[in-house]
């Protein structure tokens, strides 16, 4: 296979620093500038902003936007476009990041859908610049019927966006979907980032989705429910059904709950695991647990926990 020679642009640029570095880099925002190296100037763009890049940005992003995509197969420069758009965007921009949120594309030779990305890095650069526009549109992109298989996007950052601004409307209907969480649109992962921002939702409610997630959901979704529960408004919620949890979730599960029980930083509900954990005999969960409760080992109920699976053992 033939070796790509090195780009006398990308090693200028690479041996220049502060504002000559930028300057340059800005003389590279055009379409005969080599491919790695656009990329390369993009990303530098969007650390290091600066408002003289907008109107060649917009250019660019027209550029690679014609013909469908064809200069850009899967949106992955005009989705750099977009990011480093992003700080200086302004409200005239919204047109080109609305473009943005509604690309779908089927490039040969598969023609599978391969906009997803460029979707939702568009939906957080509009996030940044109009709150209403970027919530309908996160409405929308969250049951995008072309949600990449693999990234879960842009239904991901869809729901995280719906619940930055506290749309808890949205997440709740995904959530409860019976329809979609058991037919061919299921997706464990976007479930569980809906469950994570419904942190608003009135308690009343919380008892559905117990039902639905607190069992045989999969791991994704149920990982959710407990950042939800840990994280409401009104405090930790269900308590009972966690400690359930710490004692009889499948190890993995259980390992994540329990760093999440004490980054919660919560003295009575920390109390409740070690309580919870007492109860524990089997000797791979008492080995789990041990390394959440050596981060609050000085707490004296742990301390004598762990005296007591060590006189067991």
């Amino acid at each position: 296979m033939k070796t790509q020679e090195p780009d006398p642009e990308a090693i200028q640029l690479a041996a220049l620093a502060g504002e000559e570095r930028i300057n340059f880099a800005r003389t590279l925002l055009t379409p005969k500038t080599r491919r790695d190296t656009l990329r390369t100037v993009l990303g530098l763009l969007a650390r290091t902003p600066h408002d003289e890049a907008r109107a060649p940005l917009a250019e660019l992003f027209a550029h690679y936007a014609r013909k469908g995509g064809a200069h850009d197969y899967g949106g992955y420069v005009r989705a750099d476009i977009v990011r480093a758009l992003r700080p200086i965007a302004r409200p005239a921009d919204a047109p080109l990041l609305l473009r943005a949120c509604a690309t779908w594309e089927f490039p040969p030779p598969a023609f599978v859908e391969e906009g997803a990305l460029l979707r939702a890095a568009g939906l957080v650069a509009l996030a940044d610049l109009d709150e209403t526009l970027a919530r309908l549109e996160a409405a929308r992109l969250l049951v995008d019927a072309y949600t990449d298989a693999n990234s879960g996007e842009p239904a991901l950052t869809a729901a995280r966006t719906l619940a930055y601004f506290g749309d808890q409307i949205a997440l709740y209907q995904y959530a409860t979907d019976m329809q979609r969480a058991q037919g061919e649109g299921a997706r464990a992962d976007v479930a569980g980032e809906c469950l994570r921002g419904l942190t608003q939702l009135p308690v009343a409610l919380l008892p559905l989705l117990l039902d639905r997630y607190g069992t045989d959901a999969a791991p994704a979704a149920r990982l959710g429910l407990y950042d939800l529960l840990l994280r409401h408004t009104d405090g930790p919620q269900a308590v009972d059904f966690l400690m359930g949890e710490v004692r009889r979730a499948p190890l993995e599960l259980a390992h994540y709950l329990l760093l999440a029980l004490v980054a919660a930083g919560n003295d009575t509900l920390l109390a409740e695991t070690v309580q919870a954990l007492g109860l524990v005999s089997d000797p791979a969960r008492r080995a789990q647990a041990r390394e959440a409760l050596d981060l609050v080992v000085t707490r004296s109920d742990v301390q004598a926990l762990l005296k007591a699976w060590k006189v067991k053992a």
